[in-house]
């Protein structure tokens, strides 16, 4: 008879777990839904750096909750694009690289590799990783859609914008004078 209690005690504790959890994460899903909202509601104006921030944390909470949830990884992108363009560019290359580690079979982890060797290019000014991470994409992944600009940005690295305009008024007046 106690071997019975205990069981059915089990089994509804189990249950009740089950269904905690699962309040848990559509609370997330709903409040991560409402600040989406609030961010692209055409009706707003620009996003303020503070909401922003905030959804990029609740991108973060997500994917650290519920790690093997098929949205999770997507999540996890989101929340380092919001970083890098809110000039985080160390904590973009965090995120960026957990998407890359951590979800092998994930449609945008090359993506995720492409923005590590962007954010350390652009942002950050560490050439030599950005190097070695473009390579490596370029390596993995030679049939992406963004392998061009991959070897694009090899070619202009470290060169400054103000230099490749110049190159490009050059070989147009080098064009226009033929």
């Amino acid at each position: 008879m106690k071997k019975n209690t205990y069981l059915i005690m089990a089994m509804v504790v189990s249950l009740l777990i089950t269904v905690g959890c699962k309040n848990k994460q559509e609370k997330a899903l709903a409040n991560i839904k409402s600040l989406e909202e609030q961010i692209f509601n055409k009706n707003t104006p620009a996003q303020e750096p503070a909401t922003l921030q905030n959804m990029m944390e609740q991108y973060v909470s997500y994917a650290d909750q519920f790690p093997d949830d098929s949205l999770s990884p997507e999540m996890m992108m989101r929340a380092a694009d919001i970083a890098a363009n809110l000039n985080q560019a160390g904590y973009a290359i965090t995120l960026y690289s957990r998407v890359f580690d951590n979800y092998p079979d994930f449609s945008r982890k090359p993506e995720a590799l492409f923005m590590i060797a962007f954010v350390n290019e652009n942002n950050i000014g560490d050439w030599d990783l950005a190097k070695e991470k473009y390579e490596l994409f370029i390596q993995q992944y030679p049939d992406h859609p963004l392998t061009e600009s991959a070897k694009i940005c090899l070619q202009n690295l470290g060169v400054s914008a103000e230099d490749m305009i110049l190159q490009l008024m050059q070989q147009q007046d080098s064009v226009s004078k033929q």
